[in-house]
């Protein structure tokens, strides 16, 4: 194995500074409905097993979300809104922190429930699906609030 040339170490650099390593995730409450997005940095894996994501609504703050580090993977447990079930999924690192966005469904009723990608990419999809979501949360007769 050689060392880089001061060319290669210069590409590999930009490389680096190109790849975002933050990942916004958005994700709905079971117990009171809210709507919660966090941003995630490739450093809240380092040294954890497990990162736990709360209801950001204050007076909730029900654990609603894990992530936990596979061998090439992570695994998402999420507390379904619609199903009432915890739900488990297996997403490759490379496509948790490069795709613009990822949705994640109930098996049940194949309604999304969680979203992961770059912060405009799910914020465009919280807007795109905002009526839908507040119609199905008071379809399941759930207080939004």
């Amino acid at each position: 194995m050689g060392i880089a040339s001061v060319g290669q170490a210069g590409r590999i650099k930009e490389l680096f500074m190109i790849m975002d390593l933050n990942r916004t995730i958005a994700y709905i409450c079971p117990m009171c409905s809210a709507i919660t997005t966090k941003k995630l940095s490739v450093f809240d894996f380092s040294g954890r097993k497990t990162v736990v994501c709360s209801c950001g609504n204050e007076t909730c703050s029900e654990p609603v979300v894990k992530l936990y580090e596979k061998k090439d993977a992570y695994g998402i447990e999420v507390e379904c809104p619609v199903c009432d079930e915890t739900h488990g999924y297996t997403l490759k690192q490379q496509s948790f922190w490069t795709r613009k966005l990822l949705r994640l469904a109930c098996p049940a009723s194949n309604i999304n429930i969680f979203f992961v990608g770059d912060e405009a990419g799910v914020s465009a999809e919280l807007d795109k699906h905002s009526s839908s979501i507040s119609e199905l949360l008071e379809d399941m007769d759930i207080e939004d609030e």
